[in-house]
């Protein structure tokens, strides 16, 4: 199984990301550090003042750092965050779980559980050494990290777990509640002036900087790497539920008895295509394998199939939805597979035989991905009962179709994550599924980048005024004096989850070189909606945002 991997350009190659089966770009190598051990007959599980000195870990400004706010997992480069997640907060507390390990690929990841209930795994490349800042609830170093990847620690930290051979330095800032040291090759320097209430250690660690140390029996178990989700050449498709078991959806066998095609999709919902007609539902299910797995340990967790809302496995499967639920036999939150089901490919010959056509609806495929909205035109024919497949990278959702779809234009929202794509560009294509037909659409390119900027053009300057009020505004833009004429200004609006939308532009000239022109915008929405605006500049092929700025809109 080949899980995707995300490349980045050149700029950010070092923070490649993966949500997969916890594949990501390749770990480095083992380095030369050495972790420094006390002398023999030194105890090595007391304070600073009879075990040696821990070398402090330092962290290069150019290296990617963790700061965590509340539910926000930031990544951290040269003062800039670089890119966020939202995360689910761990039980009752407000804080957040992160654990650093090493998969089964030999990657070195960060992983934690998104707000949807969803886990990730983000790659730090080559890095070996990580700084940590902020809130969490647990902070772990899997027992799976190699020798080699060091850490520092600061900010608040409800238990810090060692579990790695690693040298970590907790930092003059850091607020620790519980210290667990559960590998004997692990060094630990608490510095002077930080804050660790207890402390354990299994016997061989090196804790220096804490007199209030006791000991562990063992190190912590290995944490699991089944993460957010995965597709592989052979059309498996797995994704972890928002009740934190994870769904593996695959063909029953190599030869297909009633359907005569089954695609999976990451939304979790199954299109079929029927060899014939008024073939049971329940027939059709038999060419399917689901398998349902506790995320945190990997097993298997047995429980009840059923249709619900008036279906059952008996009832002839006419085109059409249908929801199949799982209700696990333990304690945890069952789930919905949604089944669409196509006309039977023996049905009469579809009369569409143009595929759909497909363009971003702002025209830019270029972004720091999210929500993008697309046009799909839709071929004169479609009827109710066929269906659209969405993709943008290995994000892929359907589209049930009715007969007013059929020569229309529609727009739809997909969604283009930078942890998901396979390089920094993810396609974009929709494919069409009519009585037994597959016709594709052209495919577009959405090119990551955080800045929305390529080539060396300087990027413009940016003020708007007023920064709140009924959703109009006047941007006033900064131009760089290589501004020529036929270049633009483009001002684009982003509401969190939504796509950007243009709200003003301009047109310009050889005149407008060096100087600040204004341009009127307005946006829509709701009291205290927030957008953020930047201003893109276009010129000659390159284009280069100005920095965001925050309009809110308020009585």
């Amino acid at each position: 199984m080949n899980p995707m991997i995300k490349r980045w350009t050149a700029s950010t190659l070092a923070l490649a990301m993966a949500v997969s089966m916890g594949v990501c770009a390749s770990a480095k190598p083992t380095s030369s550090r050495t972790l420094l051990k006390p002398a023999a007959g030194t105890a090595t599980t007391t304070t600073s003042t009879n075990a040696p000195a821990v070398a402090p870990v330092t962290i290069s400004a150019n290296d990617y750092s963790v700061n965590v706010t509340t539910n926000t997992v930031q990544f951290v480069r040269n003062g800039k965050v670089v890119t966020s997640y939202q995360a689910k907060l761990a039980g009752n507390t407000n804080k957040v779980d992160v654990t650093v390990l090493q998969n089964s690929k030999g990657n070195f990841c960060v992983s934690f559980t998104k707000s949807d209930g969803k886990g990730i795994s983000v790659n730090l490349g080559s890095q070996s050494d990580i700084a940590f800042s902020g809130n969490y609830n647990t902070l772990t170093f899997d027992t799976t990290v190699p020798v080699g990847h060091d850490f520092v620690v600061g900010g608040t930290v409800t238990t810090l777990n060692v579990n790695s051979p690693s040298v970590v330095t907790i930092s003059a800032d850091a607020s620790i509640n519980s210290l667990k040291v559960g590998n004997k090759d692990a060094a630990v320097n608490v510095v002077s002036g930080a804050k660790v209430a207890a402390g354990a250690t299994v016997s061989g660690a090196v804790v220096t900087g804490l007199n209030n140390l006791g000991s562990m029996s063992s190190a912590a178990v290995s944490s699991t790497t089944n993460k957010a989700g995965y597709s592989s050449p052979d059309g498996t498709v797995g994704n972890t539920t928002s009740g934190g078991l994870f769904l593996e959806m695959k063909d029953a066998s190599d030869t297909k008895k009633y359907a005569s095609s089954i695609s999976y999709n990451s939304d979790n919902s199954i299109v079929i295509v029927p060899k014939k007609n008024n073939v049971s539902l329940g027939s059709l299910m038999q060419d399917i394998k689901l398998i349902v797995r506790k995320a945190d340990t990997n097993t298997m967790l047995t429980g009840e199939w059923n249709f619900v809302k008036g279906a059952t496995e008996s009832t002839k499967a006419s085109p059409g939805t249908y929801k199949y639920q799982f209700t696990p036999h333990q304690a945890y939150k069952g789930f919905d597979v949604m089944i669409k089901i196509q006309e039977a490919g023996s049905a009469a010959a579809s009369t569409v035989t143009t595929s759909p056509k497909i363009a971003f609806y702002s025209g830019v495929g270029r972004g720091a991905g999210g929500k993008v909205d697309v046009d799909v035109t839709l071929p004169a024919g479609v009827t109710r009962g066929d269906v659209l497949e969405l993709h943008a990278g290995t994000w892929s959702t359907t589209k049930d179709l009715v007969n007013s779809d059929g020569g229309a234009t529609r727009t739809y929202t997909v969604e283009i994550d930078p942890d998901e794509m396979t390089t920094s560009r993810a396609k974009v294509y929709a494919v069409l599924r009519t009585n037994g037909k597959t016709l594709t659409s052209n495919t577009i390119n959405y090119t990551y980048d955080e800045d929305g900027d390529t080539g060396s053009l300087k990027k413009p300057g940016l003020s708007i005024s007023p920064s709140h009020g009924d959703g109009s505004f006047v941007a006033s833009v900064s131009l760089p004096s290589s501004v020529k004429k036929n270049d633009e200004v483009v001002i684009y609006a982003t509401k969190k989850g939504s796509s950007n939308r243009e709200v003003g532009s301009a047109d310009l000239s050889d005149n407008d070189a060096g100087k600040t022109i204004k341009i009127n915008c307005e946006v829509s929405g709701s009291d205290d909606d927030e957008f953020k605006i930047r201003a893109t500049l276009r010129s000659g092929g390159q284009s280069a945002s100005s920095e965001t700025k925050t309009y809110r809109i308020a009585d």
